[in-house]
C-alpha cells in the first residue's frame, strides 16, 4: 500500500481461506495475485501441506503470481523481518526440486523416506547430500525486497 497499490485481503468477509491467494493488489491497470507465507519468530522454516505426488503447491484453479515470504529472523526484535517477493513458478519449481531430492535419498538407517504430506524449506542452514531444502535466503537472494517485480507486465 505504501508503494501506491490498492490491496484487498481475499481471506476476509465471505471468502474465508481462499486456497492459493491471500491478497489481490491493483495499481493503474495492473492486478497481481499474491500468496503470503510467514515464519514464526523462532523458526526459519516455511511449510506447506501437499498430498504426496502433488503437481503444484498452490491449490485451486487460481494460482498466485508471486509469493511474499516474510521471515521473522530476530526473536529479540519481532519487528525485524526479511521479505522475499518470489514468482510463484519459481517457488513451485525450486520447492518441488528440494522435495523430490529429499525423497530420492534414503534415511540414515537406509530405509526409504515416508511419503507424507509435509513440504518445507528453510531460510538458513547448509544443504547436505540428502537435503537441499536449506539456505533459501541465499538461493533466492535476488528476490529479497524485489517489490519492483510487481510492476512488471
Amino acid at each position: 500500500m505504501v508503494r501506491g497499490w490498492i490491496v484487498g485481503n481475499v481471506n476476509t468477509g465471505g471468502m474465508k481461506n481462499a486456497p492459493a491467494i491471500d491478497l489481490l493488489a491493483a495499481k493503474d491497470k495492473r492486478t497481481v495475485r499474491l500468496a503470503v507465507k510467514t515464519t514464526g519468530h523462532t523458526s526459519s522454516d516455511v511449510q506447506w501441506n501437499a498430498k504426496f505426488g502433488w503437481s503444484s503447491l498452490f491449490k485451486g484453479d487460481v494460482v498466485p503470481d508471486y509469493v511474499i515470504f516474510v521471515w521473522f529472523d530476530d526473536a529479540k526484535d519481532l519487528d525485524h523481518c526479511r521479505v522475499f517477493v518470489v514468482p510463484s513458478k519459481t517457488v513451485d519449481r525450486d520447492v518441488r526440486k528440494a522435495h523430490e531430492h529429499w525423497h530420492s535419498h534414503p534415511r540414515k538407517d537406509g530405509a526409504a523416506r515416508a511419503q507424507g504430506d509435509h513440504v518445507g524449506i528453510s531460510w538458513r542452514g547448509k544443504d547436505t547430500k540428502g537435503n537441499i531444502a536449506y539456505n533459501f535466503a541465499n538461493k533466492w537472494k535476488q528476490y529479497e525486497n524485489a517489490w519492483n517485480l510487481l510492476e512488471r507486465r
